[in-house]
């Protein structure tokens, strides 16, 4: 296997030149009176994309192109202590370019060595620091890098990417003609890559990977001056995996009836009470609360404080913590389902995923893992990911969360029914759709003394369910001060949703674009919360200019 993928290096420039350099940089990178680099590894990507925008039934924008792209990682001192895992005011010796596209293999390897280059130079800035701080004390963890047998596969190229984007996408665009919006816009992603992980251990690794993303969203303006957002999104392996056409369109055509069927609505104004989540907002709220709880991966170091002390490096997630209702399982089984766009064969660090029980009986009892060490896991379950230079840390990839048994929509309305009498209440909110944090517009931030953040994107679409089986729309919806804990609070599950397919990031919440991001796969049920409070706000001025005939 590796004879095949060394001798198809040889045939490839880009993998060839990566090769040359990254054993050079390893020999020869060295400044005088500075430690030399023990540990190199390179990610590269290269394909071809295709990207348009369409409004009212045209093209807006387009682009379309071929990239080339490499990921540097050098690591300087040992493997017991060196610059990774610190908060370093430079890039702790990552460094991340876009290469030359022609196979000239003296143009790349100019450009690689450029890159090792300047994460070398990082790497010695974050050491210098790093050492500095822990001059004269205990440094936390007995190595930098979790252990990880080596993985070597055969070669593979690229695919070439599926046309038609700006066809699917003025083909949405035009179901908006004359719906008197604000604003609204369809994006059409489709990209074909592949992969490839070298390091200096001896890692060689190759995957294909082929992805488009779909995203709907149109704004509607009503008369006492207040903007909605609906949205749609989709993130599938290829063209033949999305809904059909008729399918995308009816979804489309119940976007536009929502938006217009809001005028006049009421705001629900503050509902304290319980909540049910269908399937779309049920994805998005386990996805935003409970990925944290599933990662092992520690915060970084960071500098000390003004008195000189440093700060206790406390992780998100714990062993042993309750996050769900008894008897709840999470498991997350990557390569079961090649099917899905969030498959992959190895992960960033060249490691092939394994199936990990996450979560039993609410409880959890086990952690996805990077080579990024922390105490009591000592060994990578191939969930290191990551965007650009940030570190690969351990990102979920397909998750199920099964609860112990599902019950009927009917047994799910009829006790929530009752909770919100008990609460004083007539009707029972209920949430359909919630935004995705590819496309929220939303961006809050704490200071001390202001309110509760929301914790959960905005819900779009939510309506009020009344005993007689009436639903009344109900608009301008913000969650208040949810956190995990809310998850305890669920009191039933209804039916379990197939595979949404979201986009995550290894640096937070706000860092995902319209194409960008991490795929992850969720299958979860519709879920009844028994408290949340939200809060409803309409519009700060009338609407006085009449919208265009």
């Amino acid at each position: 296997m590796i004879l095949l993928f060394v001798s198809l290096v040889q045939a490839n420039p880009l993998l060839q030149a990566t090769e040359i350099e990254m054993n050079r940089a390893l020999e020869n990178l060295h400044l005088e009176g500075e430690v030399k680099p023990y540990w190199i590894g390179v990610k590269l990507s290269e394909g071809e994309y295709q990207y348009s925008l369409s409004k009212n039934g045209g093209l807006f924008s387009s682009s379309s192109n071929e990239l080339q792209q490499a990921r540097f990682e050098v690591r300087v001192g040992s493997p017991s202590f060196d610059n990774s895992n610190f908060d370093s005011s430079s890039n702790w010796g990552t460094g991340y370019l876009h290469l030359p596209t022609e196979d000239n293999e003296l143009a790349l390897r100019r450009e690689l060595w450029l890159g090792f280059d300047r994460a070398y130079k990082n790497a010695l800035e974050a050491y210098s620091e790093k050492e500095a701080v822990f001059d004269g004390k205990q440094y936390p963890y007995p190595l930098e890098q979790n252990p990880a047998a080596v993985q070597q596969t055969e070669f593979k190229h690229y695919l070439p990417v599926e046309k038609g984007s700006i066809e699917l996408g003025n083909q949405l665009s035009s179901l908006f003609l004359n719906q008197q919006f604000e604003d609204h816009n369809v994006y059409v992603y489709s990209e074909s890559s592949a992969s490839h992980y070298l390091n200096t251990e001896g890692f060689r690794s190759s995957q294909q990977m082929q992805e488009i993303i779909l995203r709907v969203d149109a704004t509607i303006r009503l008369s006492d001056g207040s903007l909605h957002r609906d949205l749609r999104s989709w993130v599938a392996p290829n063209k033949d995996s999305l809904p059909s056409i008729q399918e995308l369109e009816l979804e489309c055509k119940k976007m536009i009836a929502w938006l217009q069927s809001l005028e006049g609505a009421p705001i629900e104004e503050d509902y304290l009470g319980p909540v049910l989540f269908e399937e779309q907002a049920s994805v998005e709220l386990f996805r935003q609360l409970l990925q944290p709880q599933l990662s092992a991966t520690p915060p970084l170091q960071q500098m000390p404080d003004f008195d000189g002390e440093l700060p206790l490096v406390i992780p998100n997630s714990r062993l042993g913590r309750r996050v769900l209702p008894n008897k709840w399982t999470v498991i997350d089984d990557v390569a079961s389902h090649p099917e899905l766009a969030s498959f992959y064969e190895f992960d960033d660090q060249g490691i092939a995923p394994k199936r990990v029980e996450l979560i039993k009986d609410g409880v959890v009892k086990n952690l996805l893992m990077s080579r990024i060490p922390r105490k009591m896991f000592t060994e990578s379950t191939g969930h290191g990911r990551s965007l650009g230079q940030d570190r690969e840390i351990a990102i979920p990839g397909t998750v199920e969360i099964r609860p112990d048994r599902h019950s009927s929509d009917r047994k799910l309305k009829k006790t929530a029914l009752k909770m919100a009498r008990s609460a004083g209440l007539d009707y029972v909110l209920v949430i359909k759709r919630i935004e995705t944090l590819a496309q929220t517009n939303n961006f809050e931030i704490a200071f001390s003394g202001s309110e509760q953040l929301s914790g959960l994107t905005l819900p779009v679409e939510s309506y009020r369910l009344y005993s007689d089986g009436r639903k009344e729309i109900v608009r301008g919806l913000s969650f208040v001060g949810v956190d995990r804990k809310v998850l305890r609070d669920i009191v039933l599950a209804a039916k379990q949703s197939p595979y949404y397919t979201v986009k995550d990031d290894s640096s937070g919440r706000y860092g995902i674009g319209m194409s960008s991001g991490i795929s992850v796969s969720w299958s979860v049920p519709s879920v009844l919360i028994g408290e949340m409070e939200l809060r409803g706000q309409g519009g700060q001025e009338q609407r006085v200019v009449p919208p265009p005939e």
